[in-house]
C-alpha cells in the first residue's frame, strides 16, 4: 500500500511538471515561410500561431472563413528577395471573406503593396503592431474591417507620399454588400503627419463606417473635407488626404469638435474650462468644472458669470460656446463670524489678573497717601 501511495505522489508530481510543456505546446509555432504558410493552412478555429523567428515571405498570405491570431512576439514578417507572385494582390497578410487576422507584437516591412489588408468582409485586428517601408500603403481597408488597438506606422507609400490606412473598395467589389469600416479602440501613432489616413475616392466606395469605441484613446473624426486623427484631450494628430464631396461619400461617424477655451476670471485669479464647440453648459455645469480649493476659496457664494468686470451683462446659459470667451464671476468671499462668546481660557484669567493685580496697586498707592 505505501508503494501504492508513493507511486501516486510521484505521478502527480510528474504531471505538474509536464502539463505547462502541454499547454505551451499547444499554440503552433512558426519560423519561415513554409512554416507559417502550414501553421495557417492546418489551423483551426481561434488557432494562436507563435512566430520563433523573422520570416521573409515569397509570395503573400491569404485566407478566409477561420479566426487565427499571429502573435509575432517581437518579429517581423518582410517581403523576400525572390518574391514572386502573379496575383494583383502585393500584402504580406490578407483577412478574406469571413476571416479574423489578429496580429500581436508584430512588424510588418517592405511589403510590395500593403502590410496587411482586411478584404471583402474579413476582419483585421492590430495590437502593438509596426509597419513600415510597403511600396502602397500600411493598411487597407478593402471592403474589409480593420480594428485598431495600438499601431505605430512609419513611412509608407511611393516617394514623395504617405499612406498609413488606406480605406477602399476596389472595382472588383463594386458589387459586394461589405464596405470598410475602421474601429478605433486604442492608439494610433505615426512618423508622418499627412495621410495617416487615406481614401481612394476613386474607388466606388459607397459608404464607410468609422467607430470610436467607448474606451478608445484616440479618435477618426470627420473635419470639413477631411478625416482627423486626434487623442485623448482632443488635439489633431494627423489628418488625411482631402474628400472631395464628402458628405456624398457617405461616410458614417462622428463629427470633430475643436476645443473652446473659456477663461473665467475669479477676483485676481483666472482659471480656464475646456468645452468642445456646440456645448451648452448651465450655470452650474460651469461651477461643477471649476476647482475652487485650488484656488484658495473655501467659503464663497458665486452668483453668476457676466461678460464685463462690472457685472452688468449676464452670460446667456443656452448659448452654444463656439470660440474663446472670457466670462467674469460674480464671487463674494463670506467673512467669518466675530466670536461674541466670553473669553474663559487661560489667556483671559491672567488678563484678570494682571486687571486685578494693577488695581489693587492703584488703591495701596492711594491708601498710603491718604495716611502720609
Amino acid at each position: 500500500m505505501r508503494n501504492f501511495k508513493n507511486f501516486i505522489v510521484v505521478a502527480l508530481l510528474l504531471s505538474f511538471v509536464f502539463i505547462p510543456n502541454f499547454s505551451r505546446a499547444a499554440n503552433k509555432q512558426a519560423y519561415d515561410d513554409a512554416s507559417l504558410r502550414e501553421a495557417i493552412n492546418s489551423a483551426g478555429e481561434n488557432e494562436v500561431i507563435e512566430l520563433t523567428a523573422n520570416i521573409s515571405l515569397v509570395s503573400p498570405i491569404e485566407f478566409t472563413d477561420k479566426t487565427i491570431t499571429i502573435n509575432g512576439a517581437g518579429h517581423t514578417i518582410t517581403k523576400a528577395d525572390n518574391w514572386s507572385t502573379d496575383s494583383a494582390n502585393g500584402s504580406l497578410l490578407t483577412a478574406g471573406s469571413g476571416a479574423r487576422l489578429n496580429l500581436i507584437n508584430l512588424t510588418l516591412t517592405n511589403a510590395q503593396k500593403y502590410g496587411v489588408q482586411a478584404y471583402n468582409g474579413g476582419y483585421v485586428s492590430l495590437d502593438n503592431v509596426t509597419i513600415s517601408d510597403c511600396a502602397y500603403g500600411g493598411v487597407l481597408v478593402n471592403a474589409g474591417t480593420v480594428e485598431v488597438k495600438n499601431l505605430f506606422l512609419k513611412k509608407n507609400g511611393g516617394e514623395g507620399y504617405n499612406n498609413g490606412i488606406e480605406i477602399a473598395k476596389g472595382e472588383s467589389l463594386s458589387g459586394s454588400e461589405s464596405n470598410p469600416k475602421l474601429v478605433m479602440n486604442g492608439t494610433i501613432s505615426s512618423t508622418e503627419t499627412d495621410q495617416v489616413i487615406y481614401v481612394d475616392i476613386n474607388d466606388p466606395i459607397g459608404s464607410f463606417d468609422i467607430v470610436n469605441t467607448d474606451t478608445t484613446v484616440d479618435k477618426v473624426l470627420v473635419s470639413g473635407d477631411k478625416l482627423v486623427v486626434t487623442d485623448q484631450n482632443n488635439n489633431i494628430l494627423y489628418q488625411s488626404n482631402q474628400i472631395e464631396d464628402i458628405d456624398s461619400l457617405g461616410v458614417v461617424g462622428e463629427t470633430f469638435k475643436k476645443n473652446v477655451m473659456v477663461n473665467i476670471q475669479l477676483l485676481d485669479k483666472s482659471t480656464v474650462v475646456v468645452v468642445r464647440e456646440g456645448d451648452v453648459l448651465s450655470k452650474d455645469d460651469l461651477i461643477s468644472r471649476i476647482d475652487f480649493a485650488s484656488l484658495g476659496f473655501t467659503d464663497y457664494t458665486l452668483d453668476g458669470f457676466y461678460l464685463d468686470p462690472e457685472f452688468t451683462t449676464e452670460y446667456d446659459y443656452s448659448t452654444a460656446f463656439t470660440n474663446d470667451i472670457t466670462l467674469y464671476a460674480k464671487i463674494t468671499i463670506n467673512q467669518p463670524a466675530q466670536d461674541v462668546t466670553p473669553k474663559t481660557g487661560i489667556g483671559s484669567i491672567v488678563e484678570i489678573s494682571l486687571l486685578v493685580i494693577v488695581a489693587s496697586l492703584v488703591g495701596i498707592v492711594a491708601l498710603r497717601k491718604k495716611l502720609s
